[in-house]
């Protein structure tokens, strides 16, 4: 078993591990908790943990790990992405906050080991987010999550031992990692309570001591930035799931007072490198993460993953281990002989005067099919539109058709489904 001092359950029990209600919780209350819950779990090998309260959340991580069983993370809040995992794990018992809260009544149990569990040990089944088809289970020992945290610790927050709001949820490949898993294995500690309006997060972080960091999404953070009034200090703002624009970061960063992280990372292999997005696009891997070109794939090595990955994007590397992000492979189309980027694209579009959002995706798998788009633009028209990207993009890239909507079908990551667009362009149909 691996007793490295970022893989131990209670390192430092007097330590802030949660804030709840602008009460302290200690490392060492949390790890009674989950031995008391784990006490209290039935034998299986699989549940779903589909804890809403971050801390209950990661009171259940840790008790179905001391239990050596695996936790099930939905890719989706709603019922049915519950009822597909149950598809392929039918037994599942599913743990909410609502039997968190029973099991946390029980007799109070001193954790009976140090470790969490095993390094190789699959804590945790995660699952892409769908936006590009299916979504695809993605196994995760314990080491690969706990050292990503550990690393995270040292290049996003120079050691120092955060108290996080985030608006990201638990169930989340992003979430996991910085908000649950590096309170478990890094020593950040997590504000329990409601962050998802700006008002809340403000109040949130108003309620808690510094050092401060914000975990958030692309999306949630322009919602947070649209609040008029002042913002509390906050010394690092940390964002995943999305290209983050520079003008943003910018003004997170004058608004904030502290800096603004970016990471790159996949569901596959988890956080790998990161950017201050205001001063600098390239990323910084990792230390001991290796990225590299095999042929004509894009690899990811590093001495904890359990074997390489390949990644799903186009990179362009600088000679200094650094590397700037071109786009997904799925992101780049071919249309009549010509190479574009669908992001690029949309970023164009989203940038038009009285354009509030608006996606650019291919209707099905045919090379020789034009780009559409669903905008979100009250007062524009698609004629107006459409004539405003002809003297900015290649004319063969401008959508057809570009159709007006009153919303996107945007997940809590800003994430949409390529099934949900796909649908919306049939209901939008003339």
């Amino acid at each position: 078993m691996n007793t490295a001092p970022w893989l131990e359950l209670t390192a430092d029990p007097d330590a802030a591990m949660a804030w709840r209600d602008r009460r302290r919780i200690s490392r060492a209350e949390f790890a009674c908790s989950a031995a008391t819950v784990a006490a209290g779990l039935p034998d299986d090998r699989f549940f779903i943990n589909r804890c809403g309260s971050r801390y209950n959340f990661a009171v259940a991580f840790a008790a179905v790990a001391l239990r050596d069983a695996t936790n099930l993370l939905p890719p989706a809040a709603g019922n049915g992405a519950i009822e597909s995992l149950r598809c392929s794990y039918p037994n599942a018992p599913v743990l909410d906050d609502a039997l968190l809260c029973k099991l946390m009544r029980g007799r109070a149990r001193t954790p009976a080991r140090r470790d969490l569990c095993s390094a190789s040990h699959i804590v945790a089944i995660a699952f892409t987010s769908g936006s590009s088809g299916v979504p695809r289970a993605c196994p995760k020992p314990w080491q690969l999550l706990a050292m990503s945290a550990h690393y995270c610790r040292r290049q996003v927050g120079t050691g120092s031992l955060f108290n996080v709001v985030a608006t990201v949820p638990s169930q989340h490949m992003f979430g996991l990692e910085t908000v649950v898993v590096t309170a478990i294995a890094a020593g950040w500690a997590i504000y329990d309570g409601p962050s998802f309006l700006p008002a809340e997060i403000v109040a949130a972080l108003e309620d808690l001591p510094r050092p401060r960091m914000l975990i958030t999404s692309p999306l949630h953070l322009g919602h947070i930035l649209s609040w008029q009034q002042d913002m509390p200090g906050i010394d690092v703002v940390l964002t995943a799931t999305a290209p983050l624009s520079q003008e943003m970061a910018r003004e997170a960063e004058r608004r904030c007072g502290g800096q603004v992280q970016e990471i790159y990372g996949c569901s596959e292999a988890g956080s790998l490198a990161t950017r201050r997005t205001a001063n600098e696009i390239q990323f910084s891997p990792y230390p001991g993460v290796t990225i590299a070109m095999h042929g004509e794939l894009t690899v990811v090595s590093a001495e904890h993953f359990p074997a390489s990955v390949q990644l799903a994007d186009q990179l362009e590397f600088t000679g200094d281990g650094k590397f700037i992000l071109l786009g997904r492979d799925a992101d780049m189309v071919k249309v009549a002989g010509r190479r574009g980027s669908l992001t690029e694209i949309t970023s164009v579009l989203k940038s038009l005067p009285g354009v509030d959002d608006a996606v650019v995706f291919m209707p099905g798998e045919n090379d020789q099919e034009r780009p559409v788009a669903l905008v979100v633009a009250p007062g524009r028209t698609e004629m107006q539109l459409r004539a405003a990207l002809a003297g900015l993009i290649d004319p063969i890239f401008i959508p057809r058709p570009l159709r007006l909507v009153p919303v996107l079908p945007r997940n809590s990551l800003g994430k949409i489904a390529k099934s949900d667009l796909r649908a919306l362009l049939v209901a939008t149909r003339d």
